[in-house]
């Protein structure tokens, strides 16, 4: 949630089956969380984790208590932007707006693959999942809009899908049922989720709003099979 209007202007909260809501962490305070609230994600653990540029955190499902299990200077080294879990290893993957990525292995080691060079930054990265063969970003880079994947070998970004459309996406879920990924958008006025081949990098409408709402944008992404 971010509310500007609101007491409470960014928070994490819970949503019960009947749509009620609970408060879990208040991340209003801007001196204490000066970048803001980014991804969050489920762990197998039990917990969640919660990204705000600087910290991934790990969340108690009541609420109770936000623990670091990595910490960084955003302008210097790693901007925390999105998180993503193995949900067989459990090990967190982290990644940065600028293409940085690190992994949190089940036991809370960090390794660092790929710290931000402020002198050459190469990509904009808006979301990160992981999938069977490997961790993906989706997001920018001078050539374009493009799904990427790490390569654990030379600690870099490989371009797996490139794709040019008059919108700008904004999260990457995978599509693990006929392959591919999902995408949010807001194209023109209009929310949309686009589906990308895996085989030509094409994509297509999936789910389209039937109305026309300028108050009305499609963000995160999350997929079940």
């Amino acid at each position: 949630s971010h509310d500007g209007a609101a007491e409470v202007t960014i928070a994490l909260y819970a949503v019960s089956p009947e749509g009620d809501t609970t408060l879990l962490w208040d991340l209003s305070d801007p001196e204490v969380y000066e970048f803001g609230l980014g991804g969050v994600a489920a762990h197998p653990d039990g917990y969640y984790l919660v990204c705000t540029g600087d910290t991934v955190s790990a969340l108690e499902p009541d609420g109770s208590a936000l623990t670091p299990l990595m910490t960084s200077d955003p302008e210097a080294d790693f901007y925390s932007f999105d998180v993503a879990v193995d949900g067989v290893t459990g090990e967190i993957g982290v990644f940065g707006i600028f293409g940085e990525f690190a992994l949190i292995s089940r036991d809370g080691a960090v390794e660092v693959l790929r710290p931000l060079d402020p002198e050459n930054i190469e990509y904009s990265v808006w979301s990160g999942i992981k999938r069977a063969d490997g961790w993906y970003a989706g997001g920018n880079s001078a050539s374009g809009w493009q799904v990427m994947r790490f390569n654990l070998t030379q600690n870099d970004w490989a371009q797996k899908i490139s794709f040019d459309e008059e919108w700008t996406p904004h999260f990457l879920e995978t599509d693990d049922v006929n392959g591919g990924f999902f995408v949010s958008s807001t194209d023109a006025t209009y929310p949309i989720v686009w589906r990308l081949s895996e085989d030509d990098g094409s994509a297509a409408p999936f789910v389209r709003s039937p109305y026309e709402d300028f108050d009305y944008q499609l963000w995160d992404l999350y997929t079940r099979y």
